[in-house]
């Protein structure tokens, strides 16, 4: 097919240049235009596409197992031999989970179902993660009242990193 293209060259010159293009049944086109050039850039496209849709399954991916939250309990098994003690290092203990956004999940005396009853109360306290909850444990303020609470209780204590949420 013969086409003749007209441009202005500047300042109002008309400039005529005649171009040739293939006609769609012509074989014999090289990728400066026709069949194979069409092939290629369809492949190119594909190939990016594919590319595409992998890396984003992929972010996908990483994104959810970010979102998969393990938290973390301690639970303690306090048996109070110093009522008045404990209960300011009670109040003392709270006010150290409010950075930490923790909170009691059981404070009081379990019913025994099996095995031997524990001699004091169960306290149960839920963390975001269980790296929170070791900061908690091992930092001021909370780490200077664990020689208070030693003082005034018999205690077990456990740190726990609980299910996927």
């Amino acid at each position: 097919m013969h086409v003749t293209i007209r441009k202005y060259a500047g300042c109002g010159d008309l400039k005529e240049v005649n171009r040739v293009w293939p006609d769609q049944d012509d074989q014999s086109v090289t990728p400066a235009g026709g069949r194979n050039w069409v092939m290629q850039q369809t492949a190119k496209l594909v190939l990016t596409l594919l590319a595409g849709f992998a890396l984003g399954a992929g972010a996908i991916q990483a994104l959810q197992a970010q979102g998969v939250k393990k938290p973390a309990y301690v639970i303690a098994e306090v048996e109070v031999t110093d009522a008045p003690a404990y209960q300011a290092y009670a109040a003392k203990a709270s006010d150290t989970l409010k950075p930490y956004h923790a909170r009691f999940l059981v404070r009081g005396k379990p019913e025994s179902k099996e095995g031997a009853a524990p001699q004091g109360n169960i306290v149960m306290v839920a963390f975001d993660s269980l790296a929170d909850a070791e900061r908690w444990y091992s930092t001021p303020p909370y780490n200077e009242l664990i020689p208070e609470r030693q003082k005034a209780a018999k205690t077990l204590l456990y740190i726990v990193e609980g299910l996927p949420q």
